[in-house]
């Protein structure tokens, strides 16, 4: 592997059922890297795959299109944030409606109407686990409401304020899809279904989940 206009490089060639891995990880000092174990990358690939099918294996959804509602359960999964229980809606910026056009929003944050939505979608599979999680990151906001009692219509993973809007000029944008934004100036919008849909999936996570 070699460096080359900023970018590690490197070529090899595979025969017939051989195999390569590619593990990306955060250097941390003098610290030992995991991957130094012989067995590592296969054990972490062992691991993932066996995460993911428990997860979806507790899924009590037996009806018609199955492989694609459990699909669909497992991205859901993978927009929530395990540190702090918070839904992103989207894991994308940039991306615009229509290519060439400016309504390319930045989607990474937690929408209230957003992840009550996808609460009812998970605990309709039987997953209160992640609703519960939800729940302690909400009463988290709500210990820091607005000096009016108000929520954010929307907020960062970790329940900071979503931050004001910025425009990317240095970037060419998806296709040319220009301007390329991120934050979102959304955060200063008034949309009072934010409450009526919380009050449901609280209501949700009541019968279905815990007091």
């Amino acid at each position: 592997m070699h460096l080359a206009d900023g970018a590690a490089m490197a070529q090899f060639t595979l025969g017939a059922e051989e195999s390569a891995w590619f593990i990306l990880e955060v250097v941390r000092g003098e610290a030992p890297s995991p991957c130094a174990r012989a067995d590592y990358a296969s054990d972490a690939f062992k691991e993932t795959v066996n995460f993911w099918r428990g997860w979806i294996g507790r899924s009590t959804y037996k009806n018609r299109w199955r492989e694609m509602v459990n699909r669909s359960a497992l991205v859901l999964k993978l927009l929530t944030s395990r540190q702090h229980g918070s839904i992103v809606a989207a894991p994308t910026f940039g991306l615009p409606e229509h290519i060439g056009g400016v309504r390319n929003w930045d989607y990474r944050y937690c929408w209230i109407r957003d992840s009550s939505f996808t609460l009812y979608g998970l605990m309709r599979l039987g997953y209160t686990e992640e609703a519960a999680a939800f729940m302690r990151w909400m009463m988290a906001r709500v210990q820091e409401l607005e000096p009016d009692c108000s929520l954010q219509i929307m907020y960062a993973l970790d329940g900071r304020h979503a931050p004001s809007e910025e425009m990317l000029d240095q970037l060419e944008g998806y296709m040319g899809s220009r301007p390329v934004r991120i934050g979102n100036a959304a955060s200063s919008h008034l949309q009072l279904d934010i409450y009526g849909e919380l009050m449901d999936s609280v209501y949700l996570y009541d019968k279905y989940g815990s007091r």
